[in-house]
C-alpha cells in the first residue's frame, strides 16, 4: 500500500530542509508519497492525507493559536500527526516541564510566573542561592527571548521584564555544564535510541543553536544518559514517534533541559541510517 504523507514545514522552508529532504527522500525509496507541504495552508485538502509529520514549522511559537487551531483542523477531519496533536499541544508550553519533575525525572531547578515578577528577581535568587540565571518565555524556540541574569546586576533582569506578564516567564538556575561539558541531544524513534549529538556553545555564549554558532557532533553519550531519556519517553500518555531529549550530565545523573517533540531539528545528516530509522518509524506507525 502506498501512503501518502505531508512533510509539514514553515513558509521560508517551502521546499523542506536539507535535513528534512533526507527524510522524504528515505520515505520515497520505501514505496510512499512524500511532499512538503507548508502548516495552515488553507488550500490544501489535509483530509487527503495518511499522515502529517510536523517537520521545520519553526514559526508556531510566533503563532500559537492558529498553530493550535491548525492541529484541532487535522484532528476534525480525521487526518492523523506526527507527533501526536495531544503530545503537540502539552509541548508547546515549558510548563510540560513540572508534570515531567513531577514523576521524579531531573530537571533544571526552575521558578515559574506565579511567583516570578521584575521585582523579586534578586530576592528569589538569593533564596536560591543562585548566582547566575537564565529568564525565558515559557513558549519560544530557537533561544528567543532567552536572556541571562547575574545576582550582582539584576537591572538586565528587570529590563528584561519590561512589558511582559510574569505568568508567561520562568528563570531557571544557569548550569555551568553547559559550558564545560556541552548539552547533549538525545535523538529517539518509537522510544528507541537512533544516535545522540553533543552540542557545545560558542565562546563566551551559552545558547546551543548553531545558527548562533554553536558546534554539534555526533557522539557517545556516559552511561545511563540514553536509558534515563528513554524512561522519560516511556513515562509520557501517548508515545511520540520522534523526540529529542534534551540535557546536561551532572555529576553522572541526566538533567532535563528540553523534551523537543514538535520540530526539533534531528541531525539526520549527522548519522549514518538516522533518515531511513525516522521513516520505519512512521510507517510503522501508519502500519
Amino acid at each position: 500500500m502506498e501512503y501518502l504523507i505531508g512533510l509539514a514545514t514553515n513558509a521560508a522552508h517551502p521546499h523542506l530542509t536539507e535535513d528534512d529532504q533526507l527524510l522524504q527522500n528515505a520515505l520515497i525509496d520505501a514505496g510512499h508519497k512524500a511532499i512538503p507541504v507548508v502548516w495552515g495552508d488553507a488550500e490544501i485538502s489535509w483530509d487527503a492525507f495518511d499522515l502529517v509529520v510536523i517537520r521545520s514549522c519553526w514559526d508556531y511559537h510566533l503563532r500559537l493559536e492558529a498553530f493550535t487551531e491548525w492541529l484541532m483542523h487535522l484532528d476534525a477531519v480525521g487526518t492523523k500527526t506526527a507527533n501526536a496533536s495531544s503530545l503537540l499541544r502539552w509541548n508547546s508550553n515549558k510548563t510540560y516541564l513540572k508534570e515531567i519533575g513531577d514523576r521524579g525525572f531531573d530537571i533544571v531547578p526552575t521558578i515559574w510566573g506565579d511567583t516570578l515578577s521584575r521585582h523579586s528577581i534578586k530576592s528569589l535568587m538569593k533564596k536560591k542561592n543562585w548566582q547566575q540565571a537564565v529568564i525565558k518565555p515559557v513558549v519560544s524556540a530557537s533561544a528567543m527571548a532567552t536572556a541571562t541574569v547575574r545576582l550582582e546586576n539584576v537591572k538586565e533582569g528587570i529590563d528584561y521584564f519590561s512589558g511582559l506578564s510574569p505568568e508567561d516567564m520562568m528563570m531557571q538556575r544557569f548550569m555551568p555544564e553547559i559550558v564545560s561539558k556541552g548539552e547533549w541531544s538525545l535523538v529517539f524513534f518509537n522510544a528507541e535510541s537512533s544516535h545522540s549529538i553533543i552540542k557545545i556553545p560558542a565562546a563566551g555564549d551559552f545558547r546551543t543553536q548553531s545558527e548562533l554558532g554553536a558546534s554539534s557532533k555526533n557522539a557517545a553519550p556516559p552511561p545511563g544518559l540514553i536509558h534515563t531519556a528513554q524512561k522519560l519517553l516511556q513515562s509520557l500518555p501517548t508515545p511520540p514517534t520522534y523526540a529529542r531529549v534534551d540535557g546536561l550530565e551532572v555529576d553522572g545523573r541526566f538533567v532535563l533541559m528540553e523534551l523537543e517533540l514538535i520540530e526539533p531539528h534531528l541531525f539526520l545528516g549527522m548519522a549514518e541510517g538516522a533518515a531511513k530509522r525516522f521513516a520505519e518509524a512512521i510507517l510503522e506507525q501508519l502500519s
